[in-house]
């Protein structure tokens, strides 16, 4: 039997907004200089929120001190239990800059900190709100209040720890470790060219719109600043992997266009040639400046599913077409 509906979820929410009101410490002076101004008393505030008590919104979030607040409460229809989100991170449906999904950014904080740095919570993505999260996770409805006031006030406080420096201390940590290898990154006399493998680290159903995010945000205008340069080194069995191809310095034709071109081979243990895509165009219209990372199109990608465990690489030989510029880059991967 399912322990929590919306109705008991919003109920949850209201608890915790009238709370927090009635336990707001409020200076004597500041209560002197209400008199006879429009400022609300605390018994108003109260009124006002008990007459208009938090709702769930379309995407089903109940946000105790509004849309504005970070903190959202949520049903899990699948199970019946309620979700408490503290936001860290807004998506506003694209790839952050920093250029992990917040799935796998999510992972990645968990994997790199104890669940005590954490406050006792995990980071998620909280698909509800399209952000990433510290999550309090509810399965039956808590019967005493007062401990619920304490833990929701600890989950605020732990954000706020985090929010104040160390999510960026461990975020940088965490893109160093994924820079990608010296020989997926080479130069030929001012054409330079970077191979990045992705799975973006989010199940099949996510894989198509993670791509979109990753190329729309490498999409931007001269000047604009590039997301993070970070790739995977790492593939499960049957999972997608998409290989891209980035560079800058490519020449210009008289008509502005730039042309490139890459010549991709994937190669498994022993030598064994999975896959060959030949000289496809990954860029061919007018370019940026000549200092612009370009992300090329006509990316490849894979699955292995019939392969044995061990280290494969992806090869890739990208040609800079007016200048006959070459170079040959070269991205090893772990398959588990």
């Amino acid at each position: 039997m399912k322990q929590f509906n919306q109705a008991k979820v919003e109920e949850f929410a209201l608890f915790y907004a009238v709370e927090s009101v009635r336990k707001l410490r409020i200076p004597l002076v500041l209560r002197i200089m209400s008199i006879g101004h429009d400022n609300p008393t605390r018994e108003e505030r109260i009124e006002d929120i008990k007459a208009n008590p938090p709702k769930a919104d379309n995407r089903g979030n109940v946000y105790p001190f509004g849309s504005g607040n970070s903190m959202s409460f949520v049903l899990e229809p699948e199970t019946g239990a309620l979700l408490v989100h503290e936001r860290m991170m807004k998506g506003r449906g694209k790839m952050p800059l920093w250029g992990l999904t917040m799935r796998e950014h999510a992972q990645a904080l968990n994997a790199a900190t104890t669940l005590k740095e954490r406050g006792g919570f995990n980071f998620v993505y909280d698909s509800f709100r399209d952000s990433l999260a510290l999550q309090r996770r509810y399965d039956h409805p808590p019967k005493d209040k007062k401990q619920f006031f304490k833990e929701m006030n600890h989950l605020k406080k732990i954000g706020l720890k985090w929010f104040d420096g160390r999510f960026l201390e461990k975020t940088n940590e965490i893109i160093a470790q994924r820079t990608p290898p010296t020989t997926a990154v080479q130069t030929d006399s001012g054409f330079k060219a970077r191979l990045l493998l992705r799975h973006f680290g989010v199940p099949p159903e996510e894989s198509q719109r993670s791509l979109e995010r990753f190329v729309n945000a490498w999409d931007r205008p001269d000047g604009n600043r590039a997301p993070r340069l970070l790739t995977d080194k790492d593939l499960s069995f049957g999972q997608k992997m998409y290989a891209f191809i980035l560079f800058e310095g490519a020449t210009h034709g008289e008509d502005g266009t730039s042309q490139v071109s890459a010549f991709f081979r994937l190669v498994g243990p022993r030598e064994r040639l999975l896959l060959e895509n030949k000289s496809p165009i990954v860029w061919s219209i007018p370019a940026r400046s000549e200092d612009h990372i370009q992300l090329g199109f006509n990316d490849i990608s894979f699955r292995i599913q019939n392969e044995p465990a061990g280290t494969y690489r992806v090869e890739a030989e990208v040609c800079d077409v007016a200048t006959n510029r070459r170079v040959k880059l070269v991205h090893p991967f772990v398959l588990h």
